[in-house]
């Protein structure tokens, strides 16, 4: 029974160290993910109607390094792609839209970590490159930037020490005006939610 104790206690020591030394490795995360791009906004076409966005797609790149076992700053670079509905505009008829977004900026992190997983959430602040292209009844291409906040929430499973698969809950305040191609100011609620999955590298 005295044996047993003692290497009970011996063991739970030995986990408890190497559950240590396991989170300790982990300073950095890159990861690459891809997911559903769903903007909820509108696009008001100045007096010619209020048209609504379809679901599209997006995917990136993140980079976060930790100062403490909490706290730490990151990196995004994401590229969206998605179609607004078919404008109809007065005088012209159908329009089609196809829109894409390029967001690149840092972020602060805070993270909960455990030996086999951790959780985390983010606030960022970026660049954004925006850009419309309309086809059908009017044709050509009009782009802008601007800037906008990600608010970003997750987690990461480690299927080894080093390497992981996770999943992103997004949100990005994107809000454009465009001048379009038939003379109207269009003003783009970009903003969107996006779900990601991610596959990273933690060193």
């Amino acid at each position: 029974m005295k044996k047993f104790i003692v290497f009970a206690v011996v063991l739970c020591f030995s986990v408890a160290a190497y559950a240590q030394n396991y989170m300790e490795t982990r300073k950095a995360d890159l990861s690459v993910h891809l997911g559903a791009y769903w903007p909820f906004g509108e696009i008001d076409t100045g007096g010619n109607g209020t048209y609504g966005y379809e679901v599209g797609g997006v995917f990136g790149v993140e980079g976060q390094y930790f100062f403490t076992e909490n706290i730490g700053v990151g990196v995004n670079l994401d590229y969206a792609f998605y179609n607004a509905e078919a404008l109809r505009i007065t005088g012209f008829g159908n329009i089609n839209t196809d829109i894409t977004t390029l967001y690149f900026g840092p972020e602060v992190v805070v993270r909960y970590p455990q030996p086999n997983f951790d959780v985390f959430a983010s606030l960022g602040f970026g660049y954004i490159k925006n850009k419309v292209e309309y086809s059908g009844a009017s044709s050509g291409d009009e782009d802008d930037s601007t800037f906008g906040l990600l608010l970003q929430a997750g987690g990461r499973y480690y299927l080894t020490r080093n390497v992981n698969v996770g999943a992103k809950l997004r949100y990005l305040y994107n809000n454009q005006d465009i001048d379009d191609k038939i003379g109207n100011e269009d003003s783009l609620d970009l903003s969107a939610i996006s779900f990601l999955v991610s596959l990273g590298y933690s060193f």
